[in-house]
């Protein structure tokens, strides 16, 4: 509509002959500057569509991630139930510790880095690894299990199920109720494999065999630096349902 109104300007100044040239030059340039809001007017109308496709697919992929995230924390719990959920009711009696290691102080916070993608596990790390790991989570021979990942870190230290390794020892020694051999394992996680995707979890660990000590103040303590130190991590959600029921 401006564009015509212009047009017909145009046509009449044509008409009253060179007194309007100046005039003519002004409309001229209005013409010019219309044309490139126009212009711009519509890179903004595209750029309004790409960032709202881009919103978009942000929502979407927050939803996904938060559905992963429903899983593990789904699949960590479930974990729990199979070996038997310890709990302070369960500490009648502790067995005897199969193989102890001198305990650490829990550092304050892992190094914080992407692990590098592990090189392919050999055919014989790999089996003794899964056959471990039945023991535990199919088996649920809890001595032959914590004989078995011992053997297995003892064989491999820097192989590439190393960590997940120290991670089900720690949870075969945690499951037989010796809880003090346990925490040495979890923390030994912590210390040697900094960067392992596991330590959330094995800090979380911890905090509970702490809480199911009565040691409450410890617990809280850890739960409290889990939070702060790996947000948004399942472990960090369990962390923080524990934190409200102190």
């Amino acid at each position: 509509m401006m564009l015509l109104r212009i047009s017909l300007l145009v046509v009449a100044l044509a008409a009253t002959g060179p007194a309007s040239a100046t005039l003519w030059g002004r409309v001229e340039k209005l013409e010019n500057r219309m044309e490139v809001v126009t212009e711009l007017t519509r890179r903004v109308d595209a750029l309004q569509q790409e960032n709202n496709q881009l919103r978009g697919q942000i929502e979407e992929l927050k939803f996904e991630l938060e559905q992963l995230k429903n899983q593990q924390r789904e699949l960590y719990l479930d974990i729990e139930r199979r070996l038997g959920g310890t709990d302070a009711g369960a500490l009648k009696e502790a067995p005897v510790s199969l193989e102890k290691k001198p305990a650490e102080p829990l550092p304050e916070k892992a190094i914080e880095q992407s692990p590098a993608a592990p090189a392919p596990a050999p055919d014989g790390e790999r089996n003794e690894y899964r056959n471990a790991y039945d023991l535990l989570m199919t088996e649920r021979n809890f001595p032959e299990a914590i004989s078995a990942f011992n053997a297995f870190l003892k064989k491999y230290p820097d192989g590439s199920y190393a960590d997940n390794a120290q991670f089900w020892l720690g949870e075969a020694y945690y499951a037989h109720n010796d809880l003090d051999t346990a925490m040495t394992e979890f923390r030994q996680l912590v210390e040697t494999y900094k960067e392992s995707p596991k330590v959330p979890d094995a800090v979380y660990k911890v905090g509970q065999i702490h809480r199911i000590k009565g040691e409450n103040d410890k617990a809280r303590m850890v739960f409290q630096g889990l939070v702060e130190h790996y947000p948004n991590t399942p472990a960090a959600e369990l962390a923080q349902q524990r934190l409200a029921s102190f």
